[in-house]
């Protein structure tokens, strides 16, 4: 999956990243750099090719870094 502004591995002795889902609806899912704050929301992006065929697709984009 594609993670935007990924910062380089650290090769801490521990899990650098948490998923948190809001508890609301589950209407947000967010990755925290748990080392550094950064933090990421899920987004999916819809997108049609030149036949017209729509496609979707996720990935995690900076959420106000």
């Amino acid at each position: 999956m594609i993670v935007l502004d990924l910062p380089p591995a650290s090769g801490a002795p521990h899990a650098r990243f948490q998923i948190f889902t809001s508890g609301i609806a589950a209407k947000q899912t967010f990755l925290i750099d748990v080392e550094t704050g950064k933090t990421w929301v899920l987004a999916s992006i819809k997108t049609t090719d030149k036949d017209g065929h729509e496609q979707e697709t996720d990935d995690w984009e900076p959420f106000f870094n």
